[in-house]
């Protein structure tokens, strides 16, 4: 699960640096900053077991958007 969180961090960064057009030294701020935030945010969420029930929704989301909307589009 981290190597999603990480992931995302690295996306929004990346679409930030691309089109604010920030210096490197911001860009590190930038990363030190969604690092620090996004690291927080998944400890709260899974110290108060928010973390699950997230995933679980998630899960069962694509779940059923793969097996019925894409079914139903065609």
């Amino acid at each position: 699960m981290e190597i999603i969180v990480g992931a995302a961090v690295s996306l929004g960064i990346q679409f930030i640096k691309k089109y604010a057009g920030t210096s490197s030294w911001v860009t590190y701020f930038l990363v030190l900053v969604a690092s620090l935030g996004a690291a927080v945010t998944y400890w709260l969420l899974q110290e108060t077991n928010l973390l699950t029930s997230i995933v679980e929704v998630l899960s069962g989301a694509g779940l059923f958007y793969t097996f019925i909307i894409t079914r139903l589009e065609k």
